[in-house]
């Protein structure tokens, strides 16, 4: 769902960013209960990557890919720090997903 919301093709950049930093607040917490501390980037990537992915091939978030560009333009000059943080966190594993299953 959360995904979904971050690709939507109607949504404002801010919108999607917003969706993207719950997303990213999610996996933390998941992650937090599983390892019993916070998550580090390296942690927290695999997570987000294999989520994603899952999210893809089930045609959740069929425009998710083009739609982080444009989140990322509007993060870059808008966003606050946490939705920064978290788009950028999203590139990479976008990139992993890119490079090993897409």
């Amino acid at each position: 769902e959360l995904w979904a919301a971050a690709s939507e093709p109607t949504a404002l950049p801010s919108e999607r960013a917003a969706a993207l930093a719950a997303l990213c607040g999610v996996a933390t917490r998941a992650v937090r209960l599983t390892i019993g501390r916070e998550a580090s980037a390296e942690e927290l990537l695999p997570c987000i990557a294999h989520s994603m992915a899952t999210a893809i091939a089930a045609g959740d978030a069929p425009e998710l890919l083009a739609s982080l560009r444009l989140t990322a333009l509007h993060v870059s000059s808008a966003a606050e720090p946490n939705e920064e943080y978290c788009v950028t966190t999203v590139q990479v594993a976008a990139r992993a997903v890119e490079d090993h299953w897409l």
